[in-house]
């Protein structure tokens, strides 16, 4: 464009001066300098094109990291939901409200043997009741009775019928809201009988405020109690303990 305005101002001066040399030169200078700004332009808008690539590039590096922050928050929640559900657990086991029990008896209906109850932070109780060597249950005979003393409780007791309600309110002490937590309706039927009856055989109240009594159907056996022996009332009561306990509040 600046050749061609140099070669018509050229011929400006060899040729004759009119105004139509004059008005086609100031055309062309104008449009040399519309050129020159749409060169200019077309540069700056080059350059801005340049920049929003290196954002677009920068935006994507960030979202890229973004993502991986989320997805460790992801895992991180993840872990501590976790956690907090161990700790929960935990606390469920040394709460002072929570008993776990467990009976063994001569049969169906027939008459209670043992009665075994494991506080949530692994105190236990084991009561033997009456005498075994009347037992009719064959079944009984051969696999309760021989393993009846195989067991680490706390206390032991070993008590006539009437008088194992003693020992079982005495082992729930002063707890006004006890949680008792059996994975049979049958032995719930049994401690509730026993906690109820006086020595002398009548009516004993209990006097809580109020009592919860749960019957969770779970698999006790296998266990990873180190010596459990299943049938004996208190390693059943600490199976069920463990199985509600271990990761998950009863």
């Amino acid at each position: 464009m600046t050749d061609l305005i140099q070669a018509i101002a050229e011929l400006r001066r060899d040729g004759p001066e009119d105004a139509t040399w004059t008005a086609a030169l100031a055309e062309l200078q104008v449009l040399r300098d519309d050129v020159t700004g749409w060169i200019s332009n077309a540069q700056v808008a080059r350059e801005k094109w340049s920049e929003y690539e290196a954002r677009a590039e920068a935006a994507e590096a960030d979202i890229t990291t973004y993502q991986k922050i989320v997805a460790d928050m992801t895992q991180e929640a993840e872990a501590a939901e976790a956690e907090l559900a161990t700790l929960r657990a935990q606390a469920d086991r040394l709460r002072g409200d929570t008993f776990y029990i467990d009976c063994e008896f001569d049969g169906h209906n027939g008459p209670l043997l043992s009665i075994a109850m494991v506080r949530g932070d692994g105190r236990g109780l084991h009561v033997k009741i009456g005498d075994h060597n009347a037992v009719n249950d064959p079944w009984v005979r051969e696999n309760v009775i021989p393993i009846m003393d195989s067991h680490h409780a706390d206390l032991s007791w070993h008590v006539q019928p009437n008088e194992a309600g003693t020992q079982l309110r005495g082992f729930i002490g002063d707890c006004q809201n006890p949680k008792i937590i059996a994975d049979s309706p049958v032995d719930i039927a049994r401690f509730c009988r026993a906690i109820s009856t006086a020595e002398d055989g009548g009516w004993h109240s209990s006097g809580y405020a109020s009592m919860t009594l749960i019957v969770r159907n779970v698999d006790c056996y296998p266990t990873a109690l180190s010596g459990a022996v299943q049938h004996n009332a208190w390693w059943d009561a600490m199976a069920l303990r463990a199985a509600l306990t271990e990761g998950a509040a009863p």
